[in-house]
């Protein structure tokens, strides 16, 4: 990983270091696989009912929150659902890995 060498740091005197730009190489290739296993995670939530604690909403009518397993799930806006669990069933998962539902 990226790490910053800085005068008076071992970084500054690490033998055989690997250069920057391949740092920066690896970081890119295990985002990308990161991101990857992350969405492969999230779509076994697919058809599944989950526990959502409902945090907050954005513009456009939607509400979103977290499962226990920190799904991030988003649902159409109800008021009086803000900072409460519901039970949500996941219809899909975007590229991000956010799960759509509907309350069940």
């Amino acid at each position: 990983f990226p790490y910053s060498e800085r005068a008076n740091t071992p970084a500054i005197d690490f033998p055989d270091a690997v250069d920057v730009g391949v740092r920066h190489q690896r970081v890119e290739r295990l985002t990308k696989l990161s991101n990857i296993l992350h969405k492969e995670f999230c779509d076994t939530f697919i058809g599944s009912e989950v526990e959502v604690l409902i945090e907050g909403f954005r513009k456009g009518g939607v509400m979103y929150g977290y499962s226990s397993s920190y799904l991030r799930v988003e649902l159409d806006y109800s008021k009086e659902l803000i900072n409460n669990i519901v039970k949500a069933k996941v219809v899909s998962v975007d590229e991000n890995g956010v799960a759509t539902a509907v309350l069940s």
